[in-house]
């Protein structure tokens, strides 16, 4: 997986805020940005770490395919919702991801708490400045389910969330596309920062180059 700890509850990540909207109490909202492409990120060698992403930008995938990372991330001008997913057995070792409803923990929150076996995830809104620096907003609850689940490149599989980030509730329904980078893929430079370009203000799709 092209990030540096694909750990579940250790999610980190380098973005600026997310949603605009926060409060005490659950209200409706909306991600603030168009979702231009909705991929399931897996690794061909590993069948046991995966990622979805959200993203304004189209082109992801080749992009992360030639060693860009959204782990931390490499794409500046950019906004995605990023959900790490993970299935673990009673003695918390990692098991092939499967179909299946995961639960959304925050992995900042010492409170967040998860009893293997099970289906577990991290989400986290993310927004790049055009340096790629900044601070994830992570989901404090949610659930996120992946069914169908296609584990060959290219392949179909349907996404259904419902997640509340700093007090807003939002969901959605997609098809992701599956994206296999292998481990092996030579990551980019440390400090790379390509630009998604094209976007509007109000968060209209971009093109990752």
């Amino acid at each position: 997986m092209r990030m540096p700890a694909p750990e579940l509850g250790l999610l980190v990540a380098t973005a600026l805020g997310f949603l605009a909207c926060s409060s005490t109490s659950v209200t409706n909202g909306s991600l603030n940005f168009t979702v231009a492409e909705s991929i399931l990120v897996l690794e061909p060698d590993n069948a046991t770490v995966g990622y979805v992403v959200l993203s304004q930008g189209t082109g992801l995938c080749p992009a992360l395919q030639s060693g860009l990372t959204v782990i931390p991330p490499q794409i500046g001008n950019f906004e995605y919702f990023f959900i790490l997913v993970g299935v673990v057995d009673a003695n918390a070792n990692p098991l092939p991801l499967t179909a299946g409803s995961y639960t959304i923990i925050d992995p900042t929150d010492p409170n967040a708490s998860f009893t293997p076996p099970g289906l577990l995830a991290n989400a986290a809104g993310v927004q790049a400045d055009t340096t790629c620096l900044g601070n994830a907003t992570y989901a404090s609850s949610g659930l996120a389910t992946l069914s169908p689940f296609a584990s060959t490149d290219g392949g179909s599989s349907g996404l259904n969330y419902s997640a509340i980030v700093s007090g807003t509730q939002i969901s959605g329904t997609y098809t992701l596309t599956t994206c296999l980078v292998p481990s092996t893929t030579a990551l980019a430079d440390a400090g790379t920062c390509a630009l998604c370009s094209g976007g509007t203000p109000d968060g209209g799709p971009c093109t990752i180059p």
